[in-house]
């Protein structure tokens, strides 16, 4: 198995058995590959990874259409895209300064076949929607449990009356690579 770790910072993704290749713009990371994410294509062949991984990335890339092309070129067909945000009510999306977006649990549903938000301009056949998920503070985990039920049974009606009422921490999407 061969793994994508983009932005991989000090912490690139360790799994037993797989070649992880990590992508990062800052030199002494524990990236294999040195690149500015925001400058495109990527220095990655295509169709090369089964798994690709953009843990708290994403919010600091100026062109999203774009990294989600590259992304899918990347790819292998079927191979898994695992992303994790801090959640557009979540404190730490907006304590960063280099934050460029802040995300909406719907925010790739754009890119995907089978959800149908769809903006003009936006290539929506590159993936499949396998997962989703709002994911709440440790504290509040236990204590909001039916919160965090309802929000990510609910997460459009979640996120339009309740978000910062109860403020999520993270989301996470897994999407599949349509080729």
């Amino acid at each position: 198995m061969k793994i994508l770790d983009l932005g991989c910072g000090s912490k690139k993704t360790v799994r037993d058995g797989a070649i992880v290749v990590g992508v990062d713009n800052i030199a002494g990371s524990q990236a294999d590959i040195v690149h500015d994410l925001n400058q495109f294509p990527y220095p990655l062949e295509s169709d090369a990874f089964d798994e690709i991984i953009c843990q708290d990335v994403l919010e600091h890339l100026e062109n999203i259409p774009d990294v989600m092309k590259e992304i899918h070129r990347v790819g292998k067909k079927g191979a898994l895209v695992k992303i994790r945000s801090p959640h557009f009510s979540s404190i730490y999306a907006h304590l960063d300064p280099t934050h460029v977006h802040s995300f909406s649990i719907l925010s790739f549903d754009c890119f995907c076949k089978n959800k149908r938000i769809i903006p003009h301009n936006i290539e929506s056949d590159l993936f499949i929607a396998r997962k989703r998920k709002i994911i709440f503070p440790k504290l509040t985990r236990t204590i909001l449990r039916p919160v965090a039920y309802l929000a990510n049974k609910f997460p459009l009606r979640y996120e339009q009356y309740f978000a910062y009422l109860f403020q999520a921490e993270n989301a996470y999407w897994e999407l599949e690579i349509l080729k």
